[in-house]
């Protein structure tokens, strides 16, 4: 196997009609190109083309994802070997020290989004000096696994009475319309996360131009005719649906609106034939938020574990 740099267009032609994460495609990776100093756009081919690759690189140091919660290595022929994806990242390596990197980070998906290709990509990493920086929990629901009509039974004792809770206090679950109620969404979320201390890492701009080539949807809960809540979330492939950002107004938890937003989430995804809904990490660096994994258990999800790498060069 040989590595080659490739054009953004080049990639996209390669990767783009392929059934991957949103996070790969050329679109989100050029939207978001200004964030690091250059994208790499890395093909792994020998006698036929194998792998396809995005990486950024900032003041030597290379990433991937450098502006996403992952970044995945692209399988552009099916029954890619383990031999493939060994030989890839150490001509990888090799790349990165002739192009005078310090290091490169990378963070694969979560095993929501393919457990047989993780198995071999990490397998890959740790023969090829990487070492787990740390391990961050991702929490989702496997909407497969629900039966709508026997939930509340999957719900530890609390969660179960808060959500009762919630479906007696006349809240009502909207989609969003237009980029005005997406704003006022958004303005929801930044009070929740300032309330709480947690950083908003796209601005409103950032957002709106990101949802203009991303596959979203954006909801509303309502009380008294008042958003109360709010939830972005992206259709990161055709099955797999993942909450960017909820919250709900300092003052409203008598509502019990985040139960609320979850149950109506689950339905909404479910009955569109979704698989995954996935709620992302409660953890910071791997450091859990002891109390967000709480949450998000009592309301039904399951744990994967989403290892960072790390390879000083």
């Amino acid at each position: 196997m040989v590595l080659q740099e490739i054009t953004p267009f080049e990639y996209g032609a390669l990767v783009d009609g392929l059934e991957t994460p949103i996070y790969n495609k050329s679109s989100f990776l050029e939207l978001n190109r200004n964030k690091v100093d250059a994208v790499h756009y890395l093909l792994g081919r020998d006698t036929r083309n194998r792998i396809a690759f995005a990486i950024g690189e900032k003041n030597g140091e290379w990433a991937a994802p450098f502006s996403a919660p992952f970044s995945s290595v692209i399988e552009l022929r099916k029954n890619t070997t383990v031999e493939n994806f060994n030989t890839f990242f150490d001509h990888l390596v090799e790349y990165v020290k002739v192009h005078d990197g310090k290091s490169i980070d990378l963070y694969p998906p979560a095993n929501i989004y393919g457990e047989h290709m993780n198995a071999k990509v990490m397998n890959a990493l740790l023969g090829n000096g990487f070492a787990v920086e740390y391990a961050d929990i991702n929490y989702s629901f496997e909407l497969y696994n629900i039966n709508l009509n026997t939930y509340e039974s999957m719900l530890h004792y609390n969660a179960r009475k808060n959500l009762r809770i919630a479906m007696k206090s006349g809240l009502g679950f909207v989609r969003c319309s237009d980029e005005t109620e997406v704003a006022i969404a958004y303005e929801i979320i930044a009070e929740n996360r300032a309330e709480k201390g947690y950083p908003l890492w796209l601005s409103q701009e950032q957002l709106l131009q990101t949802l203009k080539i991303v596959n979203h949807d954006c909801f509303l809960v309502k009380a008294d005719g008042c958003n109360i809540a709010a939830a972005i979330v992206y259709r990161v492939t055709d099955k797999i649906a993942q909450v960017i950002y909820w919250g709900n107004l300092p003052g409203t938890m008598n509502y019990k609106p985040v139960n609320y937003l979850a149950y109506n989430l689950i339905c909404y995804y479910k009955n569109l034939k979704f698989r995954i809904l996935d709620i992302g990490i409660s953890t910071e660096k791997g450091n859990p938020n002891y109390g967000l994994c709480d949450f998000k258990e009592s309301i039904g999800c399951v744990a994967n574990a989403k290892p960072r790498f790390r390879r000083e060069i």
